[in-house]
Parts: structure tokens; sequence; C-alpha cells
């Protein structure tokens, strides 16, 4: 950290706890609702699922804990066996015999009990990482079936910390707390009973300390969650800077940003570094009031045992013993101490997995949902209106009727809804109001497989898989033959391009493609979409970053491979669209002109003839350029007006 940082004063960490609490988010209030119970027995029922393995464990943590009674038992033997010796010498012979049977004894319980141990511990670990992996992979599945507007809403690094980092401090409290919790509450338990029976008077005293540690956990712990839950917090903005600083490295070093960057790492690993620091000032309490406590139930029990040891109702091997077992059954106390972060940690991880684990999908499938063998191409857009946010309309009362085969292009500004319509039709969200139709059919009412797999999309910001270039164009249909492949990328002209990579179709291009070049990533993922033949093809500005060269060599490709399926294609450059059987433009969420090219043309007041005359009399410039000169030359003619 730099010398030059200022630390918080007292105030302002006073100000920030109050701001902290005015901008608490509707999912942190619903995370902090988990009762402590909820969270342990969810979490523990997942090591549940292998009960026979519990069982056996369980049978085997109460060996283990009665073996660890065994020694308070033996010593009462062996010391009654002593004080024989001293109170009668001609019965030594006998008593030594004693002590030796005992100890031989005690020797074979302790060795016993190490070997227990160890096969219990190795058995735990196991069922524990078995269960984690069970907890990650139901957190990730439940992750694929939430909506697109769950990551839209959350910053990645959350995500990804809470399914590594949150699991692994689950994992903390599966293979350590829970079962330890176990084998202290029986050990507790059977150590208590025979402390009563050696003597009630002194477990009565004992256990009125019980209550005064009761409440010193209580009000630590109550603490202490909040400081573990900010840990989680500034766990996942690290994890989100990191993310987006690796991600973003080429942005990052053009815009020479990396002193910015560096502050932002600082402040966020800073706010890490107070809150833990709070944390272990809080542990440091916890510890040595503890130690405190225990000294004095011990201190208490040799002065009162020493008063019961005079008056006859105690005899010296009953004191000896009985002090052991207390030692046994404030041993719990010491592991709560060492475990008392683990816990703190891994409940407040729980509570954000539980949060994601019960979010529920917004894209639902009915009990019987409807499966189209195949998709003629009949598709409506009947009364549609979807808003993201509630009372803001981002679509309005869009209807549009597709006949099977043909080409519907998608025009207008920036932010007119053309994205979300195709978000529609893809079923990413669900229409706020109206349905869209296939064949005849709500889209919601159809098997979401039933309709993905006859429906391809190519996106602006093509993502390629780390794999190899076969594997990533293999994705769009898993069992596709080398040969189709080939076909394929040979139709889009990408085959030749291919073959000159290193190893061909074999080359492995990294995450993200960043070994190939924009133009080359886009003709794979064309590839991608049509090696499954969809009959319902959507292409998102598809073409809108690569070279004219490129461009033009997708173009041909498109015009055969168009054919005999339905199309929805949003471009900015019109050039892509000037065939298109429908062009619907958009303004404001509502489609304002319908109609081919042609048409569309002749309307010299549309915007659609105003975008099409400024693109072409600026053919080197940008959308945005071209936006702006419309808009201008719009505001133009309604001031005249």
């Amino acid at each position: 950290m730099s010398d030059k940082k200022k630390r918080l004063t007292r105030r302002e960490r006073r100000m920030e706890r109050q701001k902290r609490k005015k901008n608490i988010t509707e999912e942190e209030k619903r995370t902090w609702a988990y009762r402590d119970i909820v969270i342990f027995k969810r979490l523990f029922g997942y090591l549940l699922h292998y009960k026979r393995k519990v069982f056996f464990l369980f049978i085997l943590s109460i060996i283990v804990s009665l073996g660890g009674l065994a020694f308070p038992l033996m010593m009462y033997q062996i010391i009654g066996s002593i004080q024989k010796v001293s109170d009668d010498p001609l019965s030594s012979a006998q008593a030594w015999k004693e002590i030796w049977i005992a100890s031989i004894i005690l020797l074979g319980i302790v060795s016993g009990n190490v070997i227990l141990k160890w096969i219990y511990q190795r058995n735990m670990a196991n069922l524990s990482l078995t269960a984690i992996s069970d907890i990650r992979t139901d957190l990730f599945s439940h992750l694929q079936a939430l909506s697109l507007k769950y990551y839209t809403a959350r910053p990645t690094g959350k995500i990804i910390s809470t399914l590594s980092n949150d699991v692994d401090r689950v994992n903390d409290l599966v293979s350590n707390a829970a079962i330890q919790i176990i084998s202290d509450l029986l050990t507790v338990g059977i150590s208590l009973t025979l402390m009563v029976f050696f003597s009630w008077r002194l477990t009565l005293l004992i256990l009125g300390f019980v209550p005064i540690i009761g409440i010193i956990f209580f009000l630590i712990a109550r603490k202490a969650r909040e400081y573990w839950r900010r840990t989680r917090q500034t766990i996942a903005i690290i994890t989100t800077l990191l993310q987006e600083a690796i991600k973003g490295s080429r942005t990052i070093k053009a815009f020479v940003t990396e002193k910015q960057n560096i502050e932002s790492f600082e402040l966020a690993t800073e706010a890490d570094r107070s809150v833990n620091l709070s944390a272990a000032r809080l542990q440091a309490i916890l510890a040595p009031v503890i130690q405190i406590l225990i000294a004095l139930i011990m201190g208490t029990i040799l002065v009162v045992g020493s008063r019961l040891v005079n008056s006859g109702d105690l005899l010296i091997k009953e004191l000896v013993s009985y002090f052991m077992f207390v030692a046994v059954f404030i041993g719990p106390l010491g592991n709560l101490i060492n475990f008392y972060n683990t816990v703190q940690l891994a409940m407040s991880a729980g509570e954000r997995i539980l949060t994601i684990l019960d979010m529920q999908p917004q894209i639902t499938v009915p009990d019987k949902p409807i499966i189209i063998p195949e998709i003629k191409g009949n598709v409506e857009f009947k009364s549609l209106d979807f808003s993201y946010e509630k009372d803001i309309p981002v679509l309005k009362n869009i209807n549009l009727k597709v006949e099977p085969n043909q080409s519907i292009a998608f025009v207008g500004f920036t932010g007119a809804g053309k994205t979300t319509l195709i978000s529609l039709l893809s079923r990413f969200y669900d229409p706020t109001k109206g349905a869209i139709l296939i064949d005849g059919v709500d889209l919601r009412e159809i098997e979401p497989n039933s309709l993905r797999s006859q429906m391809a999309i190519v996106l602006q910001d093509t993502y390629l898989f780390s794999g190899t270039v076969m594997d990533n164009i293999r994705y769009g249909k898993p069992d596709a033959t080398d040969q189709e492949i080939l076909e394929t990328t040979k139709k889009l002209g990408a085959h030749k391009f291919i073959m000159k990579l290193v190893n061909g179709y074999e080359t492995e291009v990294r995450e993200r493609g960043s070994l190939l070049s924009v133009g080359q990533r886009q003709l794979i993922s064309f590839a991608r979409a049509l090696i499954a033949n969809p009959r319902i093809l959507i292409l998102d500005e598809a073409t809108s970053s690569v070279d004219p060269y490129t461009e033009l060599q997708i173009q041909d490709a498109l015009k055969t491979l168009l054919q005999d399926r339905n199309s929805f294609i949003i471009a900015h450059r019109l050039s892509t669209i000037l065939n298109s059987d429908k062009i619907c433009v958009l303004e404001d969420g509502k489609i304002i002109q319908m109609g081919s090219h042609e048409e569309l043309v002749k309307d010299k007041e549309g915007l659609y003839a105003h975008l099409y005359q400024m693109q072409f009399s600026k053919p080197s410039a940008s959308f945005d350029e071209i936006e702006k000169d419309v808009l201008k030359e719009r505001r133009k003619k309604f001031a005249r007006t």
C-alpha cells in the first residue's frame, strides 16, 4: 500500500456504515434473511445424499469420542490401584498387576483411537469433497438455467466469486466444522453424564459458566457476521477488477489507464484488509475471554473439589478423573475458538450460495411443453410490449407476420429496440405483454430445446471457446461429422484461411479466439451457426465488425445459405439487407415503417430513405456518424415545418 493513502477516521467509518445501511439492495436483504440453522441444514444435507457413508462416519465418530474418554476412566482405575499400594503394602503385587493391565489397555485404546481417527479423517475428506463437488455442480447447473437478465444485472466477478471462493469456504464447514460439531456434541454429552455421576455438585457449579460463554459467543458472532458478509463482497469486487483487467488489457494499454486501475485495485484490497482486520480484532477478543473462563472453571474445580475431598464427599481418584473429564468437556470450547472464523465465513458464503440456488428462472417451462419436430416458419409478433424495468417500455405494440423462408431485416437508431426484439424471439426474455407465435404456437409453450435446436444466432461480438477450430464449429452441432464441417466452411469461404492456420482445423483458438482476426472469428461463428442447418437464423449486426472483403465473402455465401429458412437480420450497413423480403424500421420501440427496400426508399420523408441516402453518400462514415447526421437533418425539417 502507498504511504500517501489515508486511513479512514472513526467518523468516516461511521458515515460509511450508515451509507452501507441505506444502500442495501433487495438481493442483499434476501441473502441476509437466511437463518444459520437453515444454512447449516441445507449445506449439510448434501452429505446426506450419501447416507451409508454418513452413517459409517457417525458410528466411527461415536467410537472415537468414547475412546477419548478412556484416559480419565483408566486413570481412575490406576490411581485407585496406587492408593491400594500405599494403604496396604501386602496387596502391592495385585495392585501393580492392575496398574500394568490398565496401562496396557489404555495404550491399546489410545493406539486404536489414533488409527480410527486416521480412517475417519480420510473417509470424511473423500465424502466432503464429493459433497462440495455436488454443491458446485448444482450451483453451475442452476446458473445455466437462469435467464439472461440475471447475468446482465450482476458483475461477472461476483458470480465467479460465489462459484469458486464461496464454495471453498463452505468446504471448510462441511469437511471440518460440521462433523467436528457432531463429534463435539457427543463428547460433551457423554463427558457431562460421567461428570454428574462422579460429582453432581461440581457439575452444577460448572454449568453456571455455560450461559456466560453462550452470551459472549452470541454477541460476538452477531457482529462477526457483518464483517464476513462484507469480506465476501470485497472478494467479489477484487475478482471483478481482476477479470476486467485481464479481459480489457488491450483497452487499458490503449488508453494508458494502468495507474487508475492500480489505484482502484488498491482501494478494493484496502477495503478487504480493513474488514478482515476488524474480524481479526474480534477474534482476538474472543480467544482470551474464553481462556480466562476456562481457567476460572479449572480453578473452581480445584478449590471446591479439594474441600469436598477434605470433607470426605469426594475421593482423590474421583477428583483427578473429574478434572480430566472437565478437560474433555471444555475441549469443544477450544474447537469453537478454532472453528469460529471457519463457521462464520462459511455461513456468510452459504447465504450467497443459497440466494442463487433459490432464485427462480424467469424463463419457465410449462408442465407439458409442446415439441415442434420441424419449424415450418410462420412467425408472428402479436401486440408485443416489453420492458426491462417496470414502467420503462422498450418495445411498444409490435405487430409483424412472417411467412416461411422469408428474410426480415430490422433497421433503426441505437436503442430503438432491435436487439431486444431478437432476444425475445430467441426467448432470452419473455414479453411483458402480447406474444410471439411460431407456427401458431406461443413461444412460451414450446419446449426450449425443441425451439433452440432449430434456431441459430450470430452476434456482432463473437465468442469462441477455448479449444480447436473444429471444436468451436462443432459446438453448433455436437454430432456433426468432419465432412459436414468441411462442406459448411467451404460454402462460407472459410476453408482456405483455416487451412493456412498452424494446425488447420486442429489449431487452438484460445479464449475468445484471441489468436484470430475479427473477420476470421466471425466466419467461424457463421460456420458454427449454419452447421446445424437451422430453420431460423438470426444475425445481430453479424458483419458490422468485419472488413469489406470479408463482408462481401459472407454476403455471397449467405445468398445460398439463407434460402429455405427464415432469417432475421439486424444491420447497420444497409448494403447487407437490400434483398430482404421485408425491412422493419424501428424508432423508440415502435415499427414506424415496413416494406421492401424499393418500397421504403420511395418514401423520401421516411427514416429509412434518410439513412439510405446518408449512408451511400458517405460510404466511409460510421453508423454513429450517419445517425447524428440524419437526426440533425430531421430536426432542421421539423423546425421548418
